[in-house]
């Protein structure tokens, strides 16, 4: 090897000491200097050569260092990136649980409110159907009360015509026609009479309970004005006036042949005034009603 080249190598050797004693920072003396200008061929030979080893063992550590580190963190990465993955399909799968569930949610919702609105409708119409069939009603109970009212009105005047007739039957006829009549006659004559007055007693007590369940069924009848009412209860007081004239004059008529007289006659003669105002003291009260 040439004396030139051999100064090259030797230089090149020194400058790389140097260097790596700077890295380890480590101080250069005078006395290494001068032992490095004294070095053969042979020893810078080895010194350089062991310098390149260190030189590549630690370029090996490194890069197997970097390696195993990336690695390490490749490995990491790839789980976080599985866990997020995972967390996304299972978001994914919530979410499209939920929007079916929603979807039948709304339909459901749909469907009730439909249901909501034919209840409301069929509610209304019911409501109408209802207002309708008290009209009906209350018309039919107000029509029945004026018809139970107008037939105990006719059982009233009735019961009064019968009255008088027979009143007038003894205040004319008196004490002769029971002498000339025969027993059997009177009899028969009495005894139609008291069949007339049970039957119309009893035509009476049937309107006078229908008259007590329209009243307990509490009709609305519709109210009459004062000056009605005025003129009905003056009109109740005169036929209270005629049927006391008229007790008076059945009380005057002879006491003659007793046994001939009707049980039936003499009781319902004592409570004319209660029979005669039953029909005008019931109709007042369901006007009131």
């Amino acid at each position: 090897m040439s004396d030139e080249v051999f100064k090259k190598i030797h230089e090149l050797f020194k400058d790389f000491f140097i260097q790596n004693c700077t890295l380890d920072e480590d101080e250069i003396n005078d006395v290494e200097l001068e032992t490095l200008q004294t070095l053969e061929p042979e020893e810078v030979y080895e010194n350089l050569k062991e310098l390149l080893s260190t030189l590549f063992s630690f370029k090996k550590s490194i890069k197997s260092s970097d390696v195993k580190d990336l690695t390490q963190r490749l490995i990491v990465f790839e789980k976080m990136i599985q866990k997020l993955e995972s967390d996304i399909r299972n978001h994914i799968s919530v979410q499209h649980q939920m929007r079916l569930e929603m979807e039948a949610y709304e339909y459901k919702i749909e469907e009730l409110q439909k249901i909501k609105a034919y209840h409301i409708k069929k509610i209304e119409e019911l409501d109408k159907t209802v207002i309708d069939k008290e009209a009906e009603i209350l018309h039919i109970k107000n029509k029945n009360a004026v018809d139970l009212e107008l037939k105990l009105k006719g059982i009233e005047n009735k019961f009064k015509h019968e009255i008088c007739n027979a009143v007038d039957f003894y205040r004319k006829e008196g004490a002769k026609t029971t002498r000339n009549l025969s027993e059997k006659t009177v009899k028969d004559i009495i005894g139609e009479k008291d069949k007339e007055i049970e039957k119309l007693r009893l035509e009476q007590n049937f309107l006078y309970k229908e008259l007590q369940s329209i009243k307990g069924k509490k009709s609305k009848l519709p109210k009459m004005p004062k000056d009605a009412l005025t003129e009905r209860t003056k009109r109740t007081k005169r036929n209270s006036t005629t049927s006391n004239e008229l007790f008076k004059t059945i009380e005057a008529i002879p006491k003659k042949d007793k046994k001939h007289e009707s049980p039936y006659l003499r009781k319902d003669l004592l409570h004319f005034r209660s029979a005669s105002d039953l029909g005008i003291t019931q109709k007042n009260k369901l006007t009131i009603l």
